[in-house]
C-alpha cells in the first residue's frame, strides 16, 4: 500500500523498470530458447507490474477524491482495518 508521495514516486519508477524488463525479456531470443525459464521470469515481472499498477491506481483514487464528501472504504476483515484507517486518514483534508 502506498502511503505518501515519496512511495508513490518510487512505485512509478519501479513500474517503469519492471515494464522495461518485460520488454527486454520479450526480445531476448537466447532466453526464449528455454521457454519454461523465460515464462518464469516474465510472469514474475508481470506480477510485480500488476501489483504496482493496482497500488498506484488506489493511491491516485484516494488522493484525488472529493474531500467534501464522505469516503467509504470497505473492510472485509479486522486484519485489514489498519490499512483502511491509513487510507481514510491519508485522504482526509489537512
Amino acid at each position: 500500500m502506498i502511503k505518501n508521495e515519496q512511495q508513490y514516486q518510487n512505485s512509478l519508477d519501479w513500474l517503469q523498470r519492471f515494464e522495461q524488463s518485460i520488454t527486454s525479456l520479450d526480445s531476448n531470443e537466447h532466453l526464449k530458447a528455454e521457454p519454461e525459464r523465460w515464462k518464469l521470469h516474465r510472469d514474475s515481472y508481470q506480477s510485480q507490474v500488476d501489483e504496482l499498477k493496482s497500488e498506484i491506481t488506489e493511491y491516485e483514487r484516494l488522493i484525488n477524491c472529493d474531500t467534501s464528501k464522505l469516503l467509504k472504504i470497505k473492510v472485509n476483515s479486522l486484519n485489514k482495518l489498519p490499512n483502511a484507517l491509513i487510507k481514510a486518514f491519508g485522504s482526509s483534508p489537512n
